[in-house]
């Protein structure tokens, strides 16, 4: 992200803090809360993607960026539906002035999040009944859902960091012995390859 438009993480989570805490308001929920959620994926994407790339995927639309997340396998497939249809409600609240979130629309809501997620993280609490609270619940876990992935994936290169300093530090002094031996050089190449692809270390 460039330095100009970047927000501090400290920020957005504040930011969704006092959304997520406030009295469920549908207009802004669905309209600060899709924003929320497409810093973090911004976030996530600049994380994994080369420099080069990451301007214009930025500039991209959100479903394009979560098509992206998920085809690099950093999300389950089963939350595209779901983060689409927040996608979805923030552009009508944002194209139609006439636009009401009532039960109707809950109760498609609710459906994307399906049976399985709801009794998961909800215990099947989440209701068309109530359409703000719905709303404001599932808001809050696709926003939950988008920054473990990306504290995840941060943990992930930080212990991909420690152990190549554990390697290093191993092989100091040694490093002649190994020199002498290229398929004992090329195996710890491969050794190290192979636990930063499982996460083993």
């Amino acid at each position: 992200m460039d330095n100009d438009t970047e927000v501090p993480t400290s920020q957005i989570e504040s930011a969704a803090k006092e959304l997520f805490e406030a009295p469920a308001d549908p207009l802004i929920l669905a309209v600060r809360g899709q924003l929320l959620i497409e810093h973090v994926l911004d976030e996530l994407l600049c994380e994994v993607l080369r420099e080069s790339s990451r301007q214009s995927v930025i500039e991209a639309s959100f479903s394009l960026k979560l098509d992206v997340v998920i085809s690099m396998g950093l999300m389950g497939p089963q939350w595209r539906d779901l983060f689409r249809s927040i996608n979805a409600i923030r552009n009508k609240f944002s194209h139609d002035p006439f636009y009401r979130f009532g039960r109707n629309q809950a109760k498609k809501l609710t459906k994307t999040l399906t049976k399985e997620l709801n009794e998961y993280y909800f215990k099947g609490r989440v209701s068309h009944a109530n359409p703000e609270v719905a709303l404001q619940d599932i808001i809050c876990l696709c926003y939950t859902i988008a920054g473990v992935t990306i504290s995840k994936l941060r943990d992930n290169a930080a212990r991909q960091h420690v152990v190549s300093d554990r390697l290093n530090k191993y092989f100091q002094g040694k490093s002649s012995a190994i020199a002498d031996h290229p398929d004992l050089e090329e195996a710890v190449a491969r050794s190290r390859n192979v636990r930063a692809k499982k996460g083993t270390w």
